[in-house]
């Protein structure tokens, strides 16, 4: 199946630099594609961030984060500067104790600083970064492997901790992390093990996923790895103990579930024995599991400072007692209901004394059932 353009609609084009598509095509994203297009469609020399929202549907930030890529990459100028137009420029990227220079491919992904920041000595707060990035080819993972002693030690290694080989989308994982993530050899090969401890050596999705969520809260040294790595260890063995007790047959913990063990444990210091106990009342006062109902039972015992499964019995008992002693309110009192002082409503109401009936309810009753009449048969004619 061949496509060819409509030469109908040649009649209005606009101009894109040939770079666009001949370097960039195939490392910008799909929001960075859109932006180009817009910026070029206009036909303004200045535009403004609500006009290519407008134009793109894209939200202002990943129009900002988009105009920012094609500034470092030199298809746009910011304030009358911009990198060079003839290729990107190799940017150096500082995390922790570790520094790279990522490959053309890479580089075109990161952010520059600008240059009063470059001209400042003072240290600077990382930034986070928000966009995503684009997954290196195969050719390009060989080049950055050429350039990189340390890169291909670093797989030859995971190869080995995994025990298998790594495809490229494998390899492509752990150069992101590595270049574009900033996280040093030794973390993401610490990585690696407590994915194979794990059982999840099939794939790099949760190594790189991880990956991410490490250099977001700047875990890139090996003492702040070694450290994180202990606690999850603690949140596993906890969940392992918490599963024997309950009976709950969930292998692992969900990212939410080891938050809240985490909470309990670290920050509460929790026993895996109260833990339990509070599930046990999740358990018969709800319907399935809920650890959100786990974490009020247990926040209320922190904040009482109650620690121990005694001290819960004691509390519990103090509640009992305390809801025994209250006294139960009083209904209202029927108006046709006999009074205590031994005079009736009706006494009190009219002055005349009650005195005995003068007619037996039974035979009442009687004559009422023998008294219907009965409907006689019709004869037949």
């Amino acid at each position: 199946m061949n496509f060819t353009p409509n030469p109908q609609l040649f009649a209005s084009v606009f101009v894109l630099p040939g770079a666009v598509a001949d370097e960039y095509l195939p490392l910008a994203s799909a929001a960075q594609l859109k932006v180009i297009l817009a910026v070029f469609r206009t036909s303004s020399a200045n535009f403004n961030i609500q006009e290519i929202m407008h134009l793109t549907g894209l939200p202002e930030q990943e129009v900002s984060d988009a105009c920012r890529f094609w500034v470092s990459v030199g298809v746009l100028l910011c304030d009358g500067k911009g990198g060079a137009t003839a290729e990107p420029a190799k940017v150096t990227e500082s995390r922790g104790d570790a520094q790279t220079v990522p490959s053309d491919a890479l580089a075109a992904q990161t952010s520059v600083q600008s240059e009063k920041e470059k001209s400042e000595t003072a240290p600077k707060a990382k930034e986070k970064i928000t966009v995503s990035p684009t997954r290196p080819t195969h050719a390009q993972i060989c080049k950055r492997l050429d350039e990189c002693a340390e890169l291909r030690e670093l797989f030859n290694e995971a190869q080995t901790v995994l025990g298998r080989l790594l495809g490229t989308g494998d390899q492509a994982a752990l150069l992101l992390l590595y270049d574009y993530y900033g996280l040093p050899a030794d973390v993401i090969l610490m990585l690696c093990e407590y994915a194979r401890t794990r059982g999840k050596t099939g794939n790099l999705n949760y190594i790189y996923s991880v990956g991410q969520d490490w250099s977001e809260r700047e875990i890139d040294t090996f003492e702040r790895a070694d450290e994180e790595l202990r606690r999850l260890s603690a949140v596993d063995d906890n969940w392992s103990a918490l599963c024997a007790r309950t009976g709950m047959q969930h292998a692992k913990p969900t990212k939410g579930q080891q938050k809240y063990l985490s909470v309990w444990i670290n920050e509460w210091h929790f026993s895996v024995e109260m833990i339990a106990l509070a599930y046990e009342i999740m358990t018969e006062r709800t319907d399935g599991i809920r650890f959100s109902y786990m974490n009020g039972i247990l926040k209320s015992w922190y904040q009482k400072g109650i620690k121990t499964v005694a001290e819960v019995e004691a509390e519990e008992k103090k509640f009992r007692e305390k809801t025994s002693a209250t006294p139960v309110a009083t209904a209202k009192t029927d108006r046709r209901a006999p009074r205590t002082d031994g005079v009736s409503a009706a006494v009190a109401k009219s002055g005349i004394a009650d005195g005995p009936a003068s007619y037996d309810l039974e035979k009442a009753e009687l004559a009422a059932r023998t008294s219907v009449p009965k409907l006689r048969k019709r004869k037949k004619k």
